[in-house]
């Protein structure tokens, strides 16, 4: 859905990014570019809001005044201006006096709940904040697969040139290198309140303590993951896990509902730099502990070079 237009945004951009980079390309470029690609993307899905128009260039201005870089689970003071400001960006772009036939918006996540008279207070702040942490997750997502194709760029090479890349997810190298960079890193953990008293394997969990369920530590087990700390999508190619076996995006009813695209678009996005560029890393060293997850290295970045 979209792929024609979402490709555009993100050709768009690491042209940007390529006509601007210097020989020592910063992390922060990097990081802005693949940042502006994922809110990009998360603005037309969720809002309609067109890559460019005004419309859009609104949403980016007060979307930076809501970021939070402690990235609080809960609204801070601070934060309350700019979220008034959003809602009331969004509002008029719902009035039909103000926007007739917006396509875009009308198709959109927002302009769909609108249609169904189920947009209240509670909803908008909720999709709002969707799009910030949805954004976040997708550019973290993005920096470490470009991490791992310079650190392999024989398998890197191999996407530009699959068949499948956007046809089939079981055979698919993109898919799959997506799924590895997922295993090895990003994905942490799942908080979840034990309502009533139980005991696994012999430990006691009681009633009002928090489990952590450490998904990192599983994603590593041996006997699903030969050789686990080593780079391997072949191994998603090879064999189909189960949500029990690999679960980057959560279990149960509580599974992140926009995994598989936050897959799609890093797919896609590995599919327009591997046509287009070769990779040269910058600031390649070990892995950094992040506001919400691990990163690769703070000073990460890439020279691109066209093919």
């Amino acid at each position: 859905l979209h792929r024609d237009y979402h490709r555009s945004i993100i050709e768009k951009e690491l042209a940007r990014y390529q006509s601007n980079q210097a020989t020592q390309s910063s992390a922060k470029d990097y990081i802005t570019t693949l940042d502006k690609i994922g809110q990009a993307i998360m603005f037309h899905i969720f809002f309609g809001a067109e890559y460019g128009t005004t419309f859009y260039n609104d949403l980016l201005e007060t979307f930076h005044k809501l970021y939070d870089p402690q990235w609080h689970f809960y609204i801070e003071d601070h934060q309350l201006a700019a979220l008034e400001e959003i809602k009331s960006i969004l509002q008029t772009q719902l009035d039909p006096c103000h926007a007739p036939g917006h396509t875009a918006v009308k198709e959109s996540i927002l302009g769909r709940i609108h249609e169904a008279d189920a947009l209240d207070e509670t909803m908008l702040v909720n999709l709002i904040f969707m799009v910030e942490t949805g954004r976040f997750a997708i550019f973290g997502l993005l920096r470490w697969t470009s991490k791992y194709a310079v650190d392999h760029p024989e398998i890197y090479d191999r996407i530009s040139t699959d068949p499948d890349v956007f046809s089939n997810e079981q055979d698919c190298i993109a898919q799959a290198f997506v799924q590895e960079s997922l295993r090895l890193n990003q994905i942490e953990r799942l908080l979840r309140d034990v309502k009533e008293s139980f005991v696994f394997e012999g430990k006691l969990f009681p009633k009002g303590s928090i489990a952590r369920i450490c998904l990192w530590e599983s994603h590593k087990s041996d006997d699903l993951f030969p050789d686990p700390f080593t780079f391997n999508p072949q191994r998603f190619i090879d064999r189909q896990f189960t949500l029990d076996e690999f679960a980057p995006f959560g279990v149960g009813s509580h599974r992140c509902p926009f995994g598989a695209f936050s897959i799609q678009v890093a797919r896609l996005f590995l599919h327009c730099l591997s046509s287009n560029y070769r990779l040269e890393g910058i600031g390649n060293g070990p892995i950094s502990r992040g506001v919400a997850h691990h990163e690769p290295a703070k000073e990460f970045s890439v020279l691109l070079h066209t093919k």
